[in-house]
């Protein structure tokens, strides 16, 4: 469906607010509640020093969207992000600059598992800083609805998918979900995190 669990908002939420990224693309919009709260926490609530950024032409983060399926986007959508670009992430990505964050809420288990590392790879070569990821740690069989092929559940990602990028850490939360934390080659090499001096995942 085009929305996901509520467990996870807080986590991730805080987690965006904490580095504060100037630009974001969200993988996967849906319904949109992702753009909203980033939009919220980042430049409405950067009004309190500001109060012009409570303006749509005052807001200063920039937050596009890929979406595969059209109907899930209206003008409440288009009103918050910048940009909703409709089309296969695999490609349209491949036309995008770079993103401080790039967020994947609920959407990586909806690819077959190569098609999912592949976008990751992409990702991460387009993030200057970290690609978060949401994920069931369950496999949910699900095919497709609302008319949306894409709704079709392929696989389950664990620990060990994630563990093969450097410095890549994993959450549990609410013992049903994965927060996966990628951080971007330069964040990571500035850092000196590596894959042989950083644990790849933790709880």
């Amino acid at each position: 469906m085009p929305s996901s669990r509520p467990e996870l908002i807080p986590f991730v939420v805080n987690l965006v607010m904490q580095l504060q990224p100037r630009s974001i693309l969200e993988i996967g919009t849906g319904f949109g509640k992702y753009g909203f709260l980033f939009r919220e926490y980042l430049d409405i609530w950067g009004a309190a020093a500001d109060p012009a950024r409570l303006a749509p032409e005052k807001w200063q983060v920039r937050i596009d969207g890929i979406e595969c399926f059209s109907a899930y986007i209206s003008e409440i959508q288009r009103r918050i992000y910048n940009r909703i670009i409709i089309g296969d992430a695999l490609s349209e990505i491949d036309q995008l600059a770079s993103y401080d964050l790039i967020f994947l809420g609920d959407v990586i288990e909806h690819f077959p598992k190569e098609d999912g590392h592949r976008l990751l790879d992409k990702c991460l070569a387009r993030a200057g800083r970290m690609v978060l990821v949401t994920t069931p740690n369950y496999f949910n069989p699900q095919g497709p609805e609302y008319g949306n092929e894409r709704e079709t559940h392929h696989c389950l990602w664990t620990r060990e998918d994630f563990a093969r990028f450097p410095g890549a850490q994993c959450f549990i939360v609410a013992d049903r979900y994965n927060l996966a934390i990628l951080p971007a080659p330069a964040a990571a090499s500035a850092t000196g995190q590596n894959a042989r001096h950083q644990p790849a995942c933790a709880v």
